[in-house]
């Protein structure tokens, strides 16, 4: 089963977490191929277990088939476990009734109190940026923020199928997951721990980290910011700190500096801002 898409799909037997198809998901050619909705009306994208490899022009060719010569993504392991499936909101976390949902031209949650704060989502009490963390249990238990992993790839598939930047999707198609045009998303599953980048072990469980787990270093490796600056362009790492959040995507208006690949260090978790948000990822 070959990749083109950056997207792909499911069997409508195998869906959990109240996913359900929408108009055109399994049409490849469809506007939603590879979209899926939940009883809450939130919009997901659908990425089954991806293998990928670097080609010499620096692309990659993504592949759902285990193929000789291609690595599994790490967005897929979760407690070392390889995951069938994750499905991540297309959208920015909205409010829907104290849920955080995933719907376009919705107005996005944000971590500062004058703009529709995250407090006000089911079970969040602060307007921080660790307060995100607590917003996608409003969800379900299963449900986490989006982590670096996951990013990482959409990244690179950005720079794989739109180069140019020329579409606000991970993949230049109507199908792809949205980056905000006004909006950072917070990236869980990475650090800072003293002078060192930490991510999150692959033995960890993403899915029981909370807003104070996710600063415990014990659930984190040591790892090398070269391998994100090489799928990333990397701004704040100087101005980095311990316990700094990790922030993707950027508003548009900041030009080049702007979209699926771009992230920034230079954030701690109790920051708010009213241009920072999330959204939340669940497992197959």
């Amino acid at each position: 089963m070959e990749n083109i898409y950056g997207i792909g799909t499911i069997a409508e037997e195998k869906l959990t977490h109240g996913m359900m198809p929408m108009e055109g998901t399994y049409e490849k050619k469809h506007d939603n191929y590879g979209n899926y909705i939940d009883k809450h009306g939130s919009v997901y994208g659908c990425f089954p277990t991806t293998y990928s490899k670097k080609l010499e022009d620096g692309t990659y060719d993504f592949s759902f088939l285990e193929i000789e010569g291609y690595t599994l993504e790490r967005a897929f392991i979760n407690a070392d476990k390889v995951k069938d499936a994750v499905f991540v909101m297309k959208y920015i976390g909205s409010n829907n009734n104290g849920i955080l949902t995933s719907s376009k031209d919705a107005k996005a949650v944000t971590t500062n109190s004058d703009f529709n704060p995250v407090s006000k989502i089911d079970g969040c009490l602060e307007n921080r940026f660790d307060e995100m963390y607590t917003a996608c249990k409003s969800i379900g238990d299963d449900f986490f923020l989006t982590s670096i992993f996951i990013w990482d790839m959409l990244s690179r598939m950005k720079k794989t199928y739109d180069p140019s930047k020329q579409k606000n999707t991970h993949n230049g198609l109507k199908n792809g997951i949205v980056s905000d045009e006004d909006m950072w998303d917070i990236a869980s599953g990475f650090t800072r721990n003293d002078d060192k980048f930490i991510t999150l072990k692959q033995s960890a469980d993403i899915t029981k980290i909370t807003k104070e787990s996710a600063y415990d270093f014990e659930n984190y490796d040591s790892t090398c910011l070269l391998h994100l600056a090489n799928n990333f362009d990397v701004f704040g790492k100087s101005y980095a700190r311990e316990y700094c959040t990790c922030l993707v995507g950027g508003y548009w208006s900041h030009g080049s500096l702007a979209g699926a690949f771009t992230l920034t260090l230079s954030n701690s978790r109790a920051d708010s801002d009213n241009s920072v948000g999330g959204r939340a990822s669940v497992f197959l």
